[in-house]
């Protein structure tokens, strides 16, 4: 775990959170991805892939920057 946290904790600040906006307009604004928006614009905004089981929730955000890390199989 440590290793994964070597590179810290991204910060979500107001550049982060007009990104989210941006998002979760984008994808019609249902209540259920409004974190989910905010989770993606902290990746986009960082450059890094997202790493997540959900892809199904996150899908509508790829067209927007988000990379979506391939997960290995269980």
């Amino acid at each position: 775990m440590m290793a994964f946290l070597k590179g810290g904790i991204i910060p979500f600040a107001a550049a982060q959170a007009q990104v989210a906006a941006l998002l979760f307009n984008a994808a019609d604004r249902p209540r259920r991805l409004r974190v989910d928006a905010m989770i993606a614009a902290a990746a986009i905004s960082q450059q890094v892939p997202l790493a997540t089981l959900n892809t199904a929730d996150f899908k509508p955000f790829t067209s927007h920057g988000l990379l979506l890390a391939i997960p290995l199989e269980p």
